[in-house]
């Protein structure tokens, strides 16, 4: 049997200055103060930011603030503590390890799908060719760096439905299981807080907020091989979260450790996999609500758009009259008020959201990745200006809702083509109110391009447009 020790061979994608190259869990850790994750792919780089913050607190996690202050202080991770972890779990992250193979089930032993499994193009249900032309071809062989990153998406964001079940497990019915959860990441909007040009030391720490390990909580490789039948039961805390096995699965290598062939079956569930996630991961963004948190606002028929707001991220803030959208961004504030986070860093949060084709969430129809802007820390510290901002975002908000019902209501085709958040000059205005708070010369844009988008979509005549733009800037 081949063996890929992922804490010792290179795997995960990474610029180190200006040189691209692959690192082990190690380095990535130790030299995490140098490092930037090098991979395109939105999802394989939420998939790898969740296992190293994983080891990272499972290794060295700090549970008070003071704790967590003197971390973000260093120029470096304690290294010492992470090669020290790592060493006794050293067989865990082994990718074919005969007994406990990372992410895995050792008693699979029957491989019922070929390597296009692995693919993530090939979850979009019937139209997967459609994205993922290599559907088409044989499957290729995946080497080991690749099969690792894959098997790491695939237990984070596979879809739902009905999944092949594994003969020992009693949910299977002609050899399916039927009402199958998505992995854990997909049920939920996740977001990242990444300060500009921040190394991934920065963006690991932000990640864990400080705080006391809940009572059982452990990552995946410290608790016992999984049975080949999954289980209803609910996370212990994040770092379960975090490595939780949606799949059995099982690679199967080739004498050289290409993974060619593997054995896929349903995993564990949750009873409510959304309410899990909420409750568990600190990365999980909520509307007031409480659903999934909403990048792209609605229509005047309470539709998704297809544009994400720029000033989403405004409203994820803590302030008046709602709590966080997320823990880590509570976290990012509380450490912009006290200074830990220098008054002049530039932030931004990262979200990721995967959509899906139907209810039952069994095939992916989009994944939504944008980087959208906060401003200086140094307002962030600041109550009346989180405020200020908040107001801002909300008008901006509301009024992109308006346009949109304006458009319903006329029966205007295409009415997404008015989309406020999609005007080149509004989203430069927001990025320059961020850092100049000039108020009015960011409502003189939104003004500017609600005159534009009612001439040239609703066709009214000059007359009609000031009384549109009026109803809509006072509604």
């Amino acid at each position: 049997m081949p063996e890929f020790d992922l804490t010792a061979r290179p795997w995960i994608p990474v610029l180190d200055g200006t040189d691209h190259r692959h690192v082990n869990i190690a380095d990535a850790l130790t030299h995490a103060h140098r490092l930037h994750l090098a991979t395109t792919d939105p999802t394989e780089r939420a998939v790898l930011l969740r296992l190293l913050a994983a080891v990272l607190e499972a290794a060295a996690g700090t549970d008070t603030t003071a704790r967590w202050d003197a971390q973000w202080r260093s120029p470096v991770l304690d290294g010492a503590a992470i090669t020290s972890y790592l060493e006794r779990h050293r067989d865990a992250f082994d990718l074919f390890h005969p007994k406990r193979p990372f992410g895995q089930c050792a008693l699979l032993t029957a491989a019922n799908r070929d390597s296009h499994a692995l693919r993530a193009g090939s979850w979009s249900g019937t139209a997967s060719t459609l994205f993922d032309w290599a559907q088409l071809g044989p499957a290729r062989p995946l080497a080991p760096a690749e099969a690792a990153l894959a098997l790491l998406v695939l237990q984070g964001v596979h879809p739902g439905g009905i999944q092949s079940g594994h003969p020992g497990d009693p949910r299977t019915k002609g050899g399916k299981v039927y009402g199958s959860h998505p992995g854990l990441l997909s049920c939920a909007t996740h977001v990242t807080v990444e300060p500009a040009g921040a190394p991934l030391k920065d963006l690991l720490l932000l990640m864990n907020p400080p705080g006391p390990r809940a009572a059982g909580d452990r990552p995946a490789w410290e608790q016992p091989p999984p049975a080949a039948a999954g289980r209803e039961r609910e996370p212990a805390g994040r770092l379960d979260l975090r490595t939780w096995p949606t799949r059995r699965v099982r690679l199967m290598p080739d004498g050289g450790g290409h993974v060619a062939a593997l054995a896929l079956h349903d995993g564990d569930r949750t009873a409510d996999p959304g309410a899990a996630v909420r409750a568990a991961d600190p990365c999980a963004a909520t509307s007031p609500s409480g659903a999934r948190f909403d990048l792209r606002g609605r229509d005047g028929r309470g539709r998704d758009r297809g544009f994400e707001a720029p000033w989403a991220a405004v409203l994820a803030l803590p302030g008046g009259d709602r709590t966080a959208a997320a823990p880590v961004i509570a976290h990012l504030v509380d450490a912009c008020e006290r200074s830990a986070v220098a008054p002049e860093t530039v932030l931004a949060l990262r979200f990721h959201r995967v959509e899906h084709t139907t209810a039952h969430r069994a095939a992916i129809s989009a994944v939504l990745a944008p980087l959208l802007p906060l401003g200086p820390a140094a307002h962030l510290a600041d109550p009346a200006v989180r405020d200020q901002l908040l107001a801002a975002a909300r008008r901006a908000a509301a009024l992109r809702h308006r346009i949109h019902k304006l458009a319903e209501d006329a029966r205007l085709p295409g009415g997404d083509r008015i989309d406020l958040a999609a005007d080149p000059g509004v989203r430069t205005a927001w990025d320059l109110y961020l850092h100049d708070l000039d108020r009015p010369a960011f409502e003189a844009a939104l003004d500017d391009a609600l005159r534009r988008r009612i001439a040239r979509h609703l066709g009214a005549t000059p007359l009609t447009q000031a009384a549109a733009v009026h109803q809509l800037t006072t509604a």
